[in-house]
């Protein structure tokens, strides 16, 4: 068995979705000065699943604790908040200082008090940002899951949004670094690396384009696909027809990709399709130890739609160099006696 195919024999990217890997639980943090509150809430919320994420219950009693507690757990989803504690007013404080000093927006907090007198619904809605407000009281079983699937799915949406936002700005930075590269091979270099820094994580690539005509030999015919760059295992890949390479998964997902000229994914692997001004089919595969988020997926598309029209411009500059170099050769050619 060769190197290549001990390669692409080590694994199956398209199989065992999600096998072995579990899933962050959501966390909760239960604030409250009363030992009872938080047995309850732990028995409770041990029933919860939300996306097919368990929760996971952190618990401080006093506000002090929660501070302290906010300051070392950076991903609480929700905060189920007493507002009697050390003081009369020690959650509404917390509130604030969550909002406010910590700059914690996302977080959703639930205002839970015995003593509704001690804080009126309508005022405290209206003066504190916090998300839903219970009585103690009336928060049953039911209740207090309905308020905390709805809580946690707010998060959600709010993460998800938040994600987009700092997957678009590596994508603009990520680009404009990309647009700097005047090659082929260091652009489609770079293009695996930006793909790693949006995602995070060193993760396996091949990236493949199809030769032009008029660069055809004998080597490499018009319409074959060779290995541009590649990363991780692969990369003694680069120069490598693809049609040469063993066949794999791995080389299905590519070939799957530019012959529908769409985007292909399996659990732990995408093969990307990238448009092209001048036809030759671009595909850049990506594989993961752990299975690809759709947003993910969404990202590395948007990334590869939006930097295709740079690598038309290096394919056009290194086309001309290519000719440049064929010219001063046939000169030379012209000029011997």
């Amino acid at each position: 068995m060769s190197d290549d195919e001990l390669l692409f024999a080590e694994e199956d990217p398209s199989d065992n979705v999600g096998e072995g890997i579990g899933r962050a639980p959501w966390v909760i943090l239960v604030v409250d000065d009363d030992t009872e509150v938080h047995a309850l809430s732990r028995l409770l919320l041990s029933e919860i699943e939300f996306k097919g994420r368990r929760v996971a219950m952190y618990s401080a009693y006093s506000a002090a604790e929660a501070r302290a507690m906010l300051g070392r757990i950076d991903d609480v989803a929700v905060i189920l908040l007493d507002v009697v504690m050390e003081t009369d007013d020690a959650g509404l404080k917390l509130v604030r200082t969550i909002r406010e000093t910590m700059n914690n927006r996302d977080v959703r907090i639930i205002l839970r008090t015995g003593q509704p007198g001690q804080a009126p619904e309508r005022e405290v809605i209206e003066t504190y940002d916090i998300n839903d407000y219970k009585s103690k009281t009336e928060l049953t079983a039911q209740k207090l899951h309905t308020a905390l699937v709805a809580a946690l799915r707010a998060y959600d949406d709010i993460m998800a949004l938040v994600l987009s936002r700092q997957g678009l700005r590596k994508i603009l930075d990520a680009a404009a670094s990309l647009y700097r590269q005047r090659s082929m091979e260091l652009f489609a270099a770079g293009v695996l690396t930006q793909i790693n820094a949006l995602l995070g994580g060193d993760r396996d690539g091949i990236l493949c384009v199809q030769s032009r005509k008029e660069q055809a030999d004998e080597d490499d015919p018009a319409g074959a696909m060779v290995v541009l760059a590649a990363s991780g295992a692969y990369e003694r890949l680069v120069g490598k027809r693809v049609d040469e390479l063993p066949e794999s998964p791995v080389i299905s997902l590519i070939r799957e990709a530019a012959a529908s000229r769409t985007s292909r994914h399996g659990s732990h692997a995408s093969a990307l399709y990238m448009p092209t001004g001048d036809g030759r089919e671009t595909v850049v595969f990506l594989h993961a130890a752990e299975p690809l988020k759709a947003q993910d997926r969404a990202l590395m598309q948007l990334f590869c739609d939006n930097i295709s029209a740079g690598f038309d411009t290096v394919c056009e500059i290194d086309d001309l160099r290519r000719e440049n170099v064929r010219l001063r050769a046939r000169l030379g050619e012209a000029k011997a006696p």
